[in-house]
């Protein structure tokens, strides 16, 4: 949508994202701080995922980082309005490189050992 309609996207950062007044102080150098108070962040619910459509199973759908549903659904739309069928790549020298700086979700969904999730591995660790 933003490919097509191109608007600025920056927001204040929620509190339930991220308490921006905790942490907040106008010097950068200042440490334990940041001095950051929007982002970049997208409308969509990133838990709002097909899960079906792409073959994935719920314990994996539900392991995965949000990141990795949305780069699904982005790749999948992309080869389309581009006007290829998933059916005329399969087989295809084709590839989609991607890189991430964030692994935000893993700290919010990993409390402890107990509570890694089956599909970690596919779902959400870093690769």
């Amino acid at each position: 949508e933003l490919l097509e309609n191109s608007r600025d996207v920056v927001q204040e950062i929620l509190a339930s994202c991220f308490s921006t007044q905790a942490f907040h102080h106008p010097n950068s150098q200042h440490h334990g701080s940041a001095n950051v108070r929007h982002a970049y962040l997208l409308d969509d619910d990133p838990r709002v995922f097909d899960r079906d459509f792409f073959g994935t199973n719920p314990k994996e759908a539900e392991a995965m980082d949000p990141q990795q549903r949305v780069l699904l659904e982005t790749v999948y739309e992309g080869v389309e309005a581009a006007g290829y069928s998933m059916e005329q790549l399969r087989g295809s020298p084709t590839a989609v490189f991607v890189g991430c700086m964030s692994f935000y979700y893993q700290f919010v969904a990993i409390r402890g050992i107990d509570s890694l999730p089956q599909y970690h591995a596919t779902g959400a660790a870093m690769s």
